[in-house]
């Protein structure tokens, strides 16, 4: 579990929301980092405490019983969207980096229909699937990220970073809030919790994971430290700008051909998880035998909202600054702090 969910965050978060981030808060970026992963910890006590009390359902196998029959399919199917859509944002970030620095002269639709069409068959493959690709994955995507920073410890200047909290802690707090939703994805628990088998560590393993993505999210914004929060905030993937810069001799230059096939897995990984909540999500809502009767049908829901949501990653960035926290936090947070108050207030849990 720990494993998931921190290549989960970090196949996404490390290459976009440095530049995020360093718009709102600049050099104090690092200080939004921990403010968000310290709110992160009641989210995450959130989700634990409500699954906890379902621990072998889904949420709709057990929203009836909170909400009634007609509200919980209302808030079934919001949240089929939810991940349906989510899924589809992780699509359109991925088909626009690799069409920005890999396809250059590859269609968006291309890559997507291509991209889902492989991804889907992953998807039909189940859970456990899913956790060995993430076991080969894991050790090298976090090795490569550790061997980026100490490569390039000698261009960076801490100076940069100065003066702490120049403009107040407001924007500081601005920066927080997409920050507040990558690590709010933990939400896939609300669907994947009743396959765990080690129940007893789950708790455990997500405070752990929120520990890493704390770590790693500050190593990314020592984007910072190199080129300064001005041009990081201008740059479309400043990970990417980092491997960039990174050369060893004469020898052993392009860095950046092994980050996007490492990231291309990861990322790959992040779709699939999204994708198979998604589908077990649809079959446990309209009562189907098997998620797998969905997966095609809802590949191609988010294909779909692939292409036509966002035009380019300037329109990408700005929804995720502005219109993304109020919206994804309705469903990371408040839905299910709400469903965790009901079923505490009227005592209702799994017998």
């Amino acid at each position: 579990m720990f494993q998931i969910i921190v290549i989960m965050v970090l196949a996404t978060a490390d290459v976009f929301l440095p530049a995020l981030v360093a718009i709102e808060a600049k050099q104090d970026a690092w200080i939004s980092v921990i403010v968000a992963a310290a709110a992160a910890v009641p989210v995450a006590l959130i989700i634990l405490k409500l699954t906890g009390r379902f621990p072998n359902k889904t949420l709709p196998q057990y929203i009836d019983k909170l909400v009634g029959k007609p509200l919980g399919m209302i808030i079934g199917l919001l949240y089929l969207f939810f991940f349906i859509h989510v899924t589809a944002i992780v699509l359109s970030e991925f088909g626009f980096m690799l069409n920005d620095v890999f396809l250059r002269r590859t269609p968006m639709h291309v890559i997507s229909i291509i991209t889902i069409l492989a991804i889907g068959f992953t998807v039909r493959k189940g859970l456990e699937t899913i956790g060995r690709m993430n076991q080969m994955l894991f050790p090298v995507g976090i090795g490569l990220l550790l061997i980026t920073v100490l490569l390039t410890l000698n261009r960076m200047n801490f100076l940069y970073f100065l003066p702490v909290l120049e403009n107040g802690f407001i924007p500081v707090l601005k920066g927080s809030m997409p920050i507040l939703l990558w690590f709010g994805e933990i939400v896939v628990l609300l669907i994947i919790y009743p396959q765990i088998i080690d129940k007893g560590n789950v708790g455990r393993s997500i405070f752990y994971s929120l520990a890493a993505l704390l770590f790693f999210m500050l190593l990314g914004t020592l984007s910072i430290a190199i080129f300064s929060a001005q041009e990081t905030a201008n740059f479309r993937y400043p990970a990417l700008e980092m491997i960039k810069i990174i050369r060893i001799r004469e020898f052993f230059q392009r860095f950046d051909t092994f980050f996007i096939a490492l990231w291309i897995g990861g990322i790959y990984l992040k779709i699939v998880i999204f994708y198979y909540v998604s589908a077990v999500l649809c079959s446990h809502l309209f009562r189907l035998q098997h998620y797998k009767h969905t997966v095609f049908p809802i590949g191609s829901l988010i294909a779909v909202f692939s292409l036509i949501q966002f035009q380019n990653t300037t329109e990408l960035g700005h929804f995720l600054r502005t219109i993304a926290p109020f919206y994804l936090y309705t469903f990371e947070i408040f839905i299910p702090l709400l469903l965790l108050v009901i079923s505490i207030a009227f005592k209702k849990k799994e017998v």
